[in-house]
């Protein structure tokens, strides 16, 4: 398979912003030259990833040069899940970082 999912879950009593952010490498052949986000409802992959209802969010370059970056403010007890993988119809596959930050 081609991209690695993370759950993500809001366990507090308040509204929490998190910031996720995937990083590669275009420099550098074993890290993955183009990283692409999308955050869907739920803890889990949906069986239809096409569905507009599930899909909150995808980014390809809003962090810093090609990476990506998606914010997203959790309600309490809400469950998201983050999907990495690569832009486009690439069959590119490497190294990456996942830095996920609910403060």
């Amino acid at each position: 398979r081609q991209y690695e999912g993370y759950a993500i879950c809001n366990d507090r009593a308040v509204d929490v912003t998190c910031t996720i952010d995937m990083i590669g490498d275009f420099e550098n052949d074993a890290w993955l030259d183009d990283p692409f986000l999308v955050l869907y409802r739920g803890a889990t992959l949906p069986a239809d990833t096409n569905d507009a209802a599930t899909c909150l969010a995808a980014n390809d370059d809003g962090g810093d040069v090609v990476n990506a970056r998606i914010v997203h403010t959790l309600r309490p007890g809400e469950a998201v899940y983050a999907v990495a993988s690569a832009y486009g119809n690439s069959a590119d596959l490497g190294l990456y970082g996942l830095a996920i930050s609910c403060p």
